[in-house]
């Protein structure tokens, strides 16, 4: 019988093979989508971290080249002050344009933090000014060396709040990039433990499913296998696996193909137990036959040799009457093995045909002669009785014969029927 089952594996055995199939390959490549996409979402966040780590790195790396390039402008002034070679001239113009761009450069670089951004515009007026204050020491050069210091103190002071300025912001821009690096050092560890996690459940989920789809064929498969030998043994199939995929029409197939097998099988034994019995039928008529053939000749024997002892005038002859003993012996035994036979063969089942009553008697008569001084009557045997030809003739010998052999002096038999109830 089919099994029964819940909704989903009913419907899980619904599936054909090539989607189960597919569906067991499905787990694990989803689970690889799956990685990948969560890889790329935490590639995509890791590249902005690092990207934002790098400018940080960036910011402070500006931060002191305008630093330097306020030295290298003081420097050329000094130089020029105290040589008043027009070469020491050269790293103060480099200076100031490279300040002028590095300033530049460093605003554009904090346009996404507003503080920094200020701080950049206090650093822009106060590099400006310290550059104003080099270009004024340039005009008074050759003058007097108190007007020089003076100017050389302003410059001083103007150099040390460009170096607090810029000071404060790379202390800013350290902060950030501590943050943004352990943030980068953490979505890293979150996108290798995801990807262990995520590729770990793939494999997982991939081996699971197909254990379960591996275990769940064998099982139905060899279910299959042993109903297959049931059905090899003309058993009744049991506990057949369901479902509509390739092995449930299998089962379906071969519950039919046992439905058809017995059903042939019935048809084979009904047909063979028909030719048995017909043979059996023919057998038994013919050993019926046979047994009465020699049986009449046998019961006729007997009565001669009963007639030949009785009529012996020598009663003294022994060697004669030894003679006479063992062929009545003899024949005793051939119509005993006639008898046995015949009512072996009775249990055959009875053919029954239209007889004239009459005329089986008189034949039944015929086949066994009456005895001398035994006389024979028949009446009353005119009418058509439905019977085994063959039972009827042994019933009416073995009458007849025991009737003879209980009047050994003579007598008269009466042959004769009643009807009644429909029966004679």
């Amino acid at each position: 019988m089919v099994e029964a089952g819940g909704r989903f594996p009913w419907q899980w055995r619904n599936w054909q093979l090539r989607t189960k199939g597919l569906a067991v390959v499905a787990v694990p490549l989803t689970a690889l989508a799956l990685a990948g996409a969560v890889f790329a979402g935490l590639q995509h966040q890791d590249q902005q971290d690092t990207q934002w780590v790098n400018h940080s790195y960036e910011v402070r790396q500006t931060i002191q080249t305008v630093t330097v390039d306020l030295v290298n402008a003081e420097t050329g002034v000094r130089g020029y002050l105290l040589t008043h070679q027009a070469d020491f001239l050269q790293p103060y113009q480099d200076g100031q344009a490279a300040t002028t761009k590095d300033i530049r450069l460093l605003v554009g670089l904090v346009r996404d933090n507003a503080p920094e951004e200020a701080r950049v515009q206090q650093v822009a007026s106060l590099a400006a000014a310290r550059l104003a204050n080099l270009q004024t020491l340039l005009s008074y050069s050759g003058t007097s060396s108190s007007v020089e210091t003076g100017l050389l103190n302003q410059s001083k002071t103007s150099m040390d709040a460009v170096r607090a300025e810029l000071g404060q912001m790379d202390h800013v821009e350290a902060g950030l990039l501590a943050a943004r690096t352990a943030a980068h050092t953490r979505q890293t560890r979150l996108l290798n433990l995801a990807m262990v996690v995520v590729i770990g459940l793939g494999l997982a989920g991939g081996v699971v499913a197909s254990l379960f789809f591996a275990t769940g064929i064998a099982r139905r498969v060899k279910r299959l296998q042993e109903n297959a030998g049931r059905l090899q043994d003309e058993l009744p199939l049991t506990d057949l696996p369901s479902g509509h995929d390739e092995v449930g029409r299998l089962a379906a197939s071969l519950e039919r193909a046992s439905v058809l097998l017995a059903e042939k099988s019935r048809g084979l034994q009904a047909q063979a137990s028909l030719v048995r019995k017909e043979r059996l039928s023919a057998v038994g008529e013919m050993a019926t036959v046979i047994g009465h053939e020699l049986r009449n000749p046998l019961g006729a024997v007997i009565n001669l040799l009963f007639l030949a002892r009785s009529g012996l005038t020598d009663q003294n002859n022994p060697k004669l009457d030894g003679y006479l003993s063992r062929a009545e012996s003899e024949t005793n035994r051939a119509a005993k093995l006639s008898e046995d036979l015949i009512a072996f063969m009775q249990e055959r089942d009875p053919v029954i045909v239209p007889l004239e009553l009459g005329a089986v008697v008189d034949e039944v008569l015929e086949s066994t002669p009456a005895p001398p001084g035994i006389e024979v009557s028949v009446e009353g045997l005119g009418s058509d009785v439905q019977a085994d030809r063959g039972q009827l003739v042994l019933i009416l010998t073995k009458l007849i014969t025991n009737a003879y052999q209980a009047m050994p002096d003579g007598g008269r038999l009466g042959v004769g029927g009643t009807q009644s109830e429909g029966f004679i």
